[in-house]
């Protein structure tokens, strides 16, 4: 058979806080980031990303992002483009450096394939919002950091 590549095309993050948010980790679960997002996005901006799978029989584009916002709070956001399943985005948001700790990641992709198309957060008066296609091995992964108002 064939292989199959998945990929992400494009991921889309934009900042609405006010502020610059700036990278922390990446975590690739299947796939890899080809390629990356600024280290800062400057507020009122979009950054774009790609993730793809690496092209092995039956393998997805499954990973996540970690941004902290002003020092106050990590917004993490998750994509799960599989081979052959349903697409899901998921975000959590927690203290800084929360998500340095790599005991985390296996809970997060357990909420990550039990999420929906949409999900959203919120801590310390920050917002997440995330969003990807339903359906297809290219969806539209969206993110937005913006004031909890």
């Amino acid at each position: 058979m064939a292989a199959t590549t998945v990929c992400t095309i494009p991921g889309r993050i934009y900042n609405a806080t006010g502020d610059p948010v700036t990278y922390v980790i990446a975590h690739d679960y299947e796939g890899k980031m080809i390629a990356h997002p600024p280290v800062n996005i400057q507020n009122g901006k979009w950054a774009i990303f790609v993730h793809a799978g690496t092209g092995g029989f039956r393998q997805g584009s499954i990973g996540a992002l970690v941004y902290n916002i002003q020092e106050c709070c990590d917004s993490m956001i998750a994509w799960n483009n599989p081979w052959n399943g349903k697409n899901t985005a998921y975000c959590e948001m927690n203290n800084p450096g929360y998500f340095d700790d790599p005991t985390v990641w296996n809970a997060i992709l357990e909420k990550l394939k039990a999420s929906g198309t949409e999900c959203e957060a919120s801590f310390e008066g920050y917002v997440t919002k995330v969003s990807i296609d339903a359906e297809g091995n290219t969806p539209t992964f969206n993110a937005i950091f913006s004031l909890d108002i």
